[in-house]
């Protein structure tokens, strides 16, 4: 009897912590803004050899107008865009909605893909389905801004 009062306890407490956590898949809305640091560790240093051949300044230039993108998930599954590239702001809207673990974007002209990684109330990181460009995930923090 002692036995299965331990066993009763013990399933409680692992079923009441495991209600609380979330699945990891379930994007915050809100705004996101691509994580300066991370982006730069993703980069790494063998694609930042790839790109020894521009000037300080353009490299300087090129990673503010990465890391000035911007995500903006609104309740009501709209979405918002926004970057800088070549020293004019960018915005791109659509709409945006989330099926098994992945995160689809659209536009009047394309849908892009993404796996959701990981995704907590502060942090969130992608995977854009078929990158070739130098940021093969991206990393977001959530922004303090509305």
């Amino acid at each position: 009897m002692k036995s299965i009062t331990i066993k009763f306890i013990l399933t409680a407490i692992i079923i009441a912590i495991f209600s609380n956590v979330s699945n990891g898949q379930d994007i915050n809305p809100g705004k996101w803004e691509l994580n300066a640091e991370a982006l730069q560790e993703e980069i790494g240093a063998v694609d930042m050899k790839r790109l020894a051949y521009l000037p300080e300044a353009k490299k300087l230039e090129m990673m503010k107008e990465l890391s000035s993108r911007t995500f903006t998930f609104f309740k009501d599954g709209k979405f918002l865009a926004e970057w800088i590239f070549a020293g004019q702001n960018r915005q791109m809207r659509g709409k945006w909605r989330e099926a098994d673990g992945r995160l689809y974007i659209e536009n009047e002209t394309d849908t892009t893909t993404y796996l959701i990684e990981v995704s907590k109330e502060m942090n969130l990181v992608l995977v854009p389905d078929n990158s070739t460009g130098l940021l093969q995930k991206l990393f977001f923090i959530k922004s303090n801004q509305p």
